[in-house]
C-alpha cells in the first residue's frame, strides 16, 4: 500500500488551532489563545491547545491559505500533518486511510492519494518522507520532555478536575494553573508575560465576536471574558521576581 501526499496550501487542514507544547505557546504567545484541555478519553489527558470561537479557523492562517508561521517554524503538530504524532508509527496507515478523500476524517483538501498519484508519504506501512519522519520525532520528543516538566505536576494539582471530565468529552480551562506552577517553579516573569499576552488576545477576540454577532460564538465569548478576568486576578497577585538559577528557567530561556 502506498499513500501519497502533496500540500496544496489550501488551508483546509487549518480549521482549528493546534495542540501546542509549552515552548511553542510561549514562542507564539501573541498568536494563540491557549487553553488547558482535560480529557479522560484522549491519548494525552492533559494538553495545551489553541482555542478559538467555533466560527473561526486557526489564527495563524493567512487570507491566501498559507500558514503565517511557516517561515519561522510552525508548531510540531502542524508540521506533522497529515500524520498524527499521538499515534505510533504502526498506526499511521490507519490515520492516513481515515483522512483519504471520502474517508471519515476527510477535510476536503485533496492532498492525499491512495496510490502513486502524489509523492509517497507512506509505503508498505513505513513513513518514507524524511521531513515527516523528522516532524514526528520532534513532536514526540517535545511531548516526552514536557510530560515530566509540567504535565506531571499539573496532573497532581488537577486530579479532581481530570476525574470530572465527561466521558468522551473534555474540559477547557484557562492557563491559570499552568501560570501558577510556572511562577512557583521559578519563572514568574514568563508567567506574567504569558498572562499579559493572553489578556490582550482575549480582549481582541471578545471585540471581534461582538462585531460578528454569531450565535454559535456566544458561549466562547462568555468563556473568554471569564478567562480575561482570571488573568487579571493572577497578575494582581503574582510578583515579577525571577529565580534564574532553576532548571525550568534555564529551559525556558533556551527556547
Amino acid at each position: 500500500m502506498v499513500i501519497g501526499f502533496a500540500c496544496s496550501a489550501c488551508g483546509r487542514c487549518c480549521n482549528s488551532p493546534p495542540l501546542l507544547s509549552l515552548a511553542e505557546l510561549l514562542r507564539f504567545e501573541n498568536v494563540f489563545v491557549g487553553t488547558l484541555s482535560l480529557s479522560l478519553s484522549r491519548t494525552a489527558p492533559l494538553a495545551l491547545q489553541g482555542h478559538e470561537a467555533p466560527s473561526q479557523a486557526c489564527p495563524a492562517l493567512r487570507s491566501d491559505g498559507l500558514c503565517s508561521l511557516h517561515e519561522q517554524g510552525k508548531p510540531a503538530m502542524c508540521a506533522s500533518v497529515p500524520l498524527d504524532p499521538r499515534q505510533p508509527d504502526a498506526a499511521q496507515a490507519i490515520v492516513l486511510r481515515r483522512r483519504l478523500p471520502g474517508g471519515p476524517e476527510d477535510f476536503g483538501a485533496q492532498c492525499l492519494s491512495d496510490g502513486p498519484a502524489l509523492p509517497p508519504l507512506l509505503a508498505a506501512g513505513e513513513i518514507v518522507d524524511a521531513g515527516h519522519r523528522q516532524a514526528l520525532r520532534a513532536a514526540r520528543t517535545s511531548h516526552a520532555e514536557e510530560d515530566s516538566l509540567w504535565r506531571a505536576p499539573l496532573r497532581s494539582r488537577l486530579a479532581a478536575l481530570l476525574g470530572a471530565a465527561p466521558p468522551g468529552g473534555f474540559l477547557s480551562l484557562p492557563l491559570t494553573p499552568l501560570l501558577e506552577w510556572l511562577s512557583e517553579a521559578g519563572a514568574p516573569e514568563h508567567a506574567r508575560r504569558l498572562a499579559q499576552s493572553q489578556r490582550g488576545l482575549l480582549a481582541q477576540r471578545i471585540d471581534a465576536a461582538l462585531q460578528r454577532r454569531r450565535p454559535e460564538d456566544r458561549p466562547s465569548t462568555a468563556q473568554f471574558r471569564r478567562w480575561h478576568e482570571a488573568y487579571g486576578s493572577f497578575l494582581d497577585q503574582t510578583p515579577a521576581r525571577a529565580r534564574a538559577d532553576t532548571p525550568l528557567s534555564a529551559y525556558l530561556y533556551g527556547i
